[in-house]
């Protein structure tokens, strides 16, 4: 205790800023419900103008800029006058690096989730079944509005990553990439785009495919790849050369994602690999930026699905009851790593 009170201000601080995090997330995605980025993306503007442009309450308008200008989002540059900050660009329309449906979905549906976070963790593992997922995915299906949403941050973190995975990711000649549950086609679009002699093989639920083909047509690479729709559960589509799994497993239980990667290994000929791209959790956490990440990604699993992120050791146990071996691993852009897997005896 003595050695937290001498420093107590500075601690203090630190914890505030913790606790009050919060504002920053709903800051950002009603700059984003309101279009603020883009409607200050051709230059400076005064809160008048985006006052009646918008409906917002002149004052209540101006106080959340000034806001937004604490975070970079905006700037001012004269008195209620203000532009694009540093960090603005990032939530405009159609921007290649952009977040904004990120931030979107972390201010509005992930948000009241993190209410139950106390309840979730009472219950644990009981209170959570593989139908939390099944529910939240089934959802997609019918509800256009948030599957718009879900696809769309979903593309976004894929961008994140795509690039250092493809930089280290090694496929041969007139191979054929299967992208299991790659939603839109970011990811398997990115390794196409610089390799003209693979194919790509896009697999997932319909309303995931819908979103595709103009993704597709952007990165030039729409006539290598074909789309087939069904459940990942069910049958993964055979003869793949590489399968990428990203961001799938993590949103599942362990008896759930056993099963998606005992199909994956039933569709794997003996000379295929599966890349597996997700955050991996550490054996012992410390408080390194990249832990505090991995972290509330994990919390954000426990509070919406029935998912957890995992630790390399405890892939290694789900790898091996699919019958498959793990090969390497390695650290990626974004917090996430690669893990490359054969099937057992194969490796063998």
């Amino acid at each position: 205790m003595t050695a937290v009170a001498d420093r107590d201000p500075l601690a203090q601080s630190r914890l505030m800023e913790l606790i009050n995090a919060g504002w920053t997330t709903q800051a950002v995605a009603a700059a984003c419900e309101l279009d603020l980025p883009d409607r200050l993306a051709a230059g400076a503007r005064a809160t008048t103008d985006l006052a009646r442009e918008t409906g917002a309450d002149l004052d209540a308008l101006t106080r959340l800029l000034r806001a937004l200008v604490t975070l970079e989002v905006c700037s001012e540059v004269a008195a209620d006058t203000f532009a694009l900050g540093t960090l603005g660009p990032l939530l405009c329309h159609g921007h290649e690096q952009g977040l904004r449906h990120w931030a979107l979905l972390n201010g509005g549906l992930l948000w009241t989730r993190w209410g139950a976070l106390s309840a979730k963790v009472r219950v644990g593992r009981g209170g959570a079944t593989s139908n939390d997922s099944t529910e939240r995915f089934r959802r997609l299906e019918t509800d256009a509005e948030e599957a718009a949403l879900f696809h769309g941050a979903m593309t976004e973190l894929s961008r994140r990553v795509g690039g250092s995975l493809n930089a280290t990711l090694t496929v041969p000649d007139g191979a054929l990439v299967v992208d299991v549950g790659g939603g839109s086609g970011e990811l398997l679009a990115t390794v196409l785009a610089t390799r003209p002699s693979i194919r790509g093989l896009l697999f997932d639920l319909s309303p995931a495919l819908a979103r595709a083909l103009p993704l597709l047509h952007h990165h030039g690479v729409a006539g290598r790849c074909d789309l087939r729709s069904g459940s990942f559960f069910d049958v993964v589509p055979p003869q793949g050369d590489l399968y990428l799994l990203k961001s799938v497993l993590h949103d599942w239980d362990d008896e759930c994602a056993a099963l998606l990667l005992s199909r994956c290994s039933e569709a794997m000929k003996p000379s295929a690999r599966l890349v597996v791209v997700e955050r991996t959790m550490p054996e012992r956490m410390g408080t390194a930026p990249e832990d505090r990440a991995v972290a509330r990604s994990d919390l954000n699993m426990l509070v919406g699905l029935a998912g957890r992120e995992r630790c390399l050791s405890e892939y290694r146990k789900l790898f091996e009851h699919a019958g498959l071996a793990l090969q390497k691993a390695w650290a990626l852009s974004a917090g996430f790593s690669a893990i490359q897997v054969t099937r057992q005896h194969a490796a063998g």
